[in-house]
């Protein structure tokens, strides 16, 4: 199911661009796979390829992982995302934003069955205002939400359901697998690019010294520099294709019968925020709030 649900979205047109990045992730592993120094074969031009297969066999299986519930409750328990708040104070407040959440989900299973029955909400202690979803089982709400209108909360919830039936957050996870093995042998080259300039530097002489210098430049330079331009096309990638899911899911809670509570939260959030220029709409997520409410069909406040 959940590999089935990841090759949908990376061949969904909003997520062209991220589908572009993750392939070329997927070809720079199975290149550094490639160059790795083990023999597992005499013949060194299929050493080469096994090698580089290996290294899309790993890429795959934490994909795979990453996508599973069990991928998503690590993501949870890494971020601290518990079951319900501790704090007896927001109890009351937690119930009704469950409530709100079940009638939601039954909406949203009537509409479509992409929205899994054992999606649960979740809690995040942060003072933020804000909701979002993970994989497929997985709806957090802050504790800043906690206080607002149950209606207002029911409108945002079932934009976060549009993002579970869309499985918006599977080719994200993919990419960052993909990034997280190419940090680790960035990581490693790093270390090794560390202790030459550190053994050339401690050598009594101006000339491994300056050696040691150029090197320790250059790495920064050019491979780390590399790395993060690398992670900047990522982002704006990933950011162009967020953005059109925020419309979708937009849509998605319209058509469930949410559409006005999830204007009017837009419009009290957020409604007056003027315009982004287009070079600061490259680094948001979502798209502007007035573009969003115009495409819900509802007028800025």
């Amino acid at each position: 199911m959940y590999i089935i649900s990841f090759c949908k979205s990376l061949f969904k047109p909003k997520n062209a661009l991220p589908a572009i990045y993750f392939f070329a992730n997927a070809v720079i592993v199975f290149f550094l796979f490639y160059i790795l120094p083990f023999q597992l074969t005499q013949d060194e031009q299929m050493n080469r390829i096994y090698l580089g297969l290996i290294g899309l066999a790993v890429n795959l299986v934490f994909i795979l992982i990453s996508l599973t519930p069990m991928g998503e409750a690590f993501w949870r328990l890494r971020n601290k995302i518990k079951r319900q708040p501790k704090d007896e104070t927001l109890m009351q407040d937690w119930m009704s934003a469950n409530e709100a959440f079940e009638e939601v989900k039954s909406a949203a299973r009537s509409f479509t069955k992409s929205v899994s029955i054992k999606v649960k909400l979740y809690f995040s202690n942060t003072e933020d205002i804000n909701a979002y979803a993970l994989g497929h089982r997985t709806v957090i709400i802050t504790k800043g939400m906690l206080g607002a209108d149950p209606e207002y909360i029911k409108g945002v919830l079932a934009h976060e359901l549009g993002h579970i039936a869309h499985g918006d957050s599977d080719l994200k996870l993919g990419i960052n697998v993909s990034n997280s093995i190419l940090t680790v042998f960035l990581t490693l080259l790093s270390c090794f690019t560390s202790l030459i300039v550190i053994i050339l530097a401690s050598i009594d002489k101006d000339i491994t010294r300056l050696t040691a210098a150029i090197i320790n430049f250059l790495f920064r330079l050019v491979i780390i520099g590399l790395f993060n331009l690398w992670n900047l096309v990522g982002v704006l990638f990933i950011n162009w294709s967020s953005r059109k899911a925020e419309y979708a899911a937009d849509k998605f809670a319209n058509d469930l019968g949410y559409g006005e509570q999830l204007a009017n939260f837009l419009n009290i959030l957020d409604g007056n925020s003027g315009k982004s220029s287009r070079f600061d709409l490259m680094f948001q997520t979502h798209p502007d709030t007035q573009d969003r409410l115009t495409a819900l069909g509802y007028a800025v406040a």
